[in-house]
């Protein structure tokens, strides 16, 4: 079973990325030859934050389906 320092940890850990990348997007190039670039970077950290988060979900799923509750 997941413990309460493995949410905190995947959630502190999808958080810091969304701040990073939030911080850096002012900088990565919207047009031109490295346009494209950008955008295909925003998807991979939205579903890298989405992977990140699976934790919590893993710890419901665990709760609702043990005997044990």
């Amino acid at each position: 079973m997941s413990t309460a320092s493995e949410i905190g940890k995947s959630v502190i850990g999808s958080v810091l990325l969304v701040i990073i990348f939030a911080y850096l997007w002012s900088y990565l190039p919207k047009e031109g030859i490295w346009g494209g670039l950008s955008w295909e970077i925003k998807a991979v950290v939205v579903f890298i934050s989405g992977m990140l988060v699976i934790g919590p979900g893993k710890v419901a799923l665990e709760m609702v389906t043990d005997s044990r509750w």
